[in-house]
């Protein structure tokens, strides 16, 4: 009985401030807004670098997948430096490292 009263009155003095009842309801909506906006962002034209270690059928068509995805604006290199990322050069890469040897027929 003692923890309902004690929760009585927190509440009774809590209602009281008006200015934290705004907050205490407005809270909710506005990281609900904030959290939709972030995950329904639809990023465009990513700077990806692509490096291809072996140049074969497999890894060729992986790199055509990934040039035909309109969000990515793909180079080829053969190397690419941690500053072009930091600096924005870049926004990633990818390695394609897909061996003849690491390939079976699948008849």
């Amino acid at each position: 009985m003692n923890l309902l009263t004690i929760a009585y009155y927190e509440l009774k003095r809590i209602l009281r401030n008006h200015r934290l009842v705004l907050i205490v309801l407005s809270q909710p909506i506005v990281i609900s807004i904030i959290v939709g906006l972030i995950v329904y962002h639809d990023p465009q034209d990513i700077k990806l670098a692509i490096i291809s270690k072996y140049h074969n059928e497999a890894s060729d068509k992986l790199e055509e997948k990934i040039k035909e995805n309109n969000k990515f604006i793909v180079e080829e290199r053969d190397e690419v430096d941690a500053r072009e990322i930091k600096n924005g050069k870049i926004r990633g890469f990818v390695v394609i490292d897909i061996a003849d040897t690491n390939l079976r027929k699948v008849k």
